[in-house]
C-alpha cells in the first residue's frame, strides 16, 4: 500500500524543518530516503537571499534561486531560479524510484510546478503512478487544492503545520508513513 503525505501551512512556519526531522527519523529506522530539500539562504544579517537545494541521499547542495531586485530576471515571485540547479533536482527525483526509495521527499511543489509544469513537476507523475511506496511533499497552503486536483484522485493525507503542533508533527508523520 502506498502512502502519500502533504505538509502544508503558512510560509515560515517550519515545513522544511519538519521534513528534515522526518528524514532523519526514517533513515534511523533503516529506510532509504531520496528527494530534495530546499532550505532558505540568509545573509550574515539574517536577510533572505535565496534558496538552496540539497540532495537528501548524498547531502550535495547547490544554490537553486536567488532573490532578485531585477523584475526581468525573476522566475517566480521574488526569485530568479538557476536552470541548471532545477534540472539537477529533476534528475534526483526522476532517478529515485530506479535507485530504490522507501520515501520520496519533495520540498516543495509550488507555482512553478502547478501552474507552469516546470521545476519539480515530475513529482506529480511519480505520485500519480505510485512510483514510490511513500512520498512526503511540501505544498503551499494556497495551492493544496490545485495539487490534489492534479493528482487525479490519488489518496493523500495532509498535515497542516501550526506553531502549536509543529513539534509533534514529525512523529505523527512518521507514524502515518511507516506505522
Amino acid at each position: 500500500m502506498t502512502r502519500h503525505v502533504v505538509v502544508t501551512g503558512p510560509i515560515g512556519i517550519g515545513k522544511t524543518t519538519i521534513c528534515g526531522h522526518v528524514i532523519r527519523s526514517a533513515q534511523a529506522l533503516g529506510y532509504v530516503v531520496r528527494g530534495v530539500l530546499t532550505p532558505v539562504l540568509y545573509d550574515e544579517r539574517g536577510k533572505k537571499i535565496g534558496i538552496a537545494i540539497c540532495d537528501i541521499a548524498t547531502g550535495a547542495e547547490r544554490v537553486l534561486a536567488r532573490v532578485s531586485e531585477d523584475e526581468q530576471r525573476r522566475t517566480v515571485g521574488m526569485y530568479a531560479f538557476d536552470q541548471g540547479a532545477l534540472e539537477w533536482g529533476q534528475r534526483i527525483l526522476e532517478n529515485a524510484p530506479r535507485e530504490g526509495c522507501d520515501l520520496l521527499v519533495v520540498d516543495e511543489v509550488g507555482p512553478l510546478e502547478l501552474h507552469r509544469g516546470g521545476g519539480f513537476a515530475v513529482t506529480l507523475a511519480l505520485v500519480r503512478q505510485n512510483a514510490v511506496p511513500r512520498s512526503l511533499v511540501i505544498v503551499r497552503e494556497a495551492l493544496l487544492q490545485v495539487y490534489q486536483q492534479q493528482l487525479g484522485g490519488v489518496l493523500i493525507t495532509s498535515f497542516y503545520v501550526t506553531a502549536a503542533n509543529r513539534d509533534r508533527m514529525p512523529g505523527e508523520i512518521i507514524s502515518h508513513l511507516f506505522g
